[in-house]
């Protein structure tokens, strides 16, 4: 059993996927599928170093990729004068803006939810391309008669801290890879072999296990 990291390498994806933000929420990089587990502990076990692709598969299929994000206000809790940490940061919204040759638009808010804590990191997942976005994205590629194309995805954290006063980090952009064409399916050493685990989301940049035929 062999996981492997579906992705197209190209030129541009290592600097494409991280960016410098010194607001006190960062978002700091694209994380690489994890393996084996679809989850993280704290952030990127490793950074993705190439630009993430999605196949639309007709309007239907979505993007959603691990983004790791740093609080970097400290814990100001006070045990001994009884005051609680005020620097946790809730996660709201996730406002997404798109740019491309044949598709535009502005300001798509996604639901987003966790809690990242002061002085912490985590990765979430997060939707970069929703089925409400995939669908006008899919139609606008076959009006403009293309099958492949380089879409901007402007990503906006938005949120609160738990002293109620309210956060928006953005502007941060990542370059996706868009097919409109058919999904060629992930490659296996063996033409026998079976996926067994895919990680976040299939038809996209992904973690995948290929699982050797039984002997008979």
């Amino acid at each position: 059993m062999k996981t492997r990291l579906a992705t197209l390498l190209l030129a541009t994806a290592a600097l494409a996927c991280t960016v410098d933000n010194n607001a006190s929420i960062q978002v700091v990089a694209l994380c690489a599928p994890p393996e084996e587990t679809c989850g993280t502990e704290g952030g990127c076990g490793t950074y993705l170093a190439s630009q993430p692709y999605v196949y639309l598969e007709g309007g239907t299929n979505f993007l959603e990729l691990f983004v790791e994000m740093t609080n970097q206000l400290a814990d100001n809790s006070d045990p001994s004068a009884g005051r609680l940490n005020t620097n946790d940061a809730y996660l709201e919204k996730y406002r997404l803006s798109y740019r491309s040759a044949f598709f535009s638009y502005s300001n798509f808010d996604f639901p987003a939810s966790g809690i990242l804590r002061a002085e912490s990191t985590s990765a979430p997942v997060v939707r970069l391309i929703p089925e409400a976005i995939s669908a006008p994205m899919s139609a606008a590629m076959t009006n403009a008669g293309v099958t492949t194309g380089l879409v901007e995805v402007e990503l906006t954290v938005t949120g609160h801290y738990a002293s109620g006063d309210s956060f928006e980090v953005g502007g941060v952009t990542f370059p996706v890879d868009v097919h409109n064409d058919a999904f060629p399916g992930y490659t296996c050493p063996n033409a026998t072999d079976t996926i067994t685990y895919v990680c976040p989301n299939v038809a996209q940049t992904a973690a995948y296990t290929c699982t050797p035929a039984a002997a008979p």
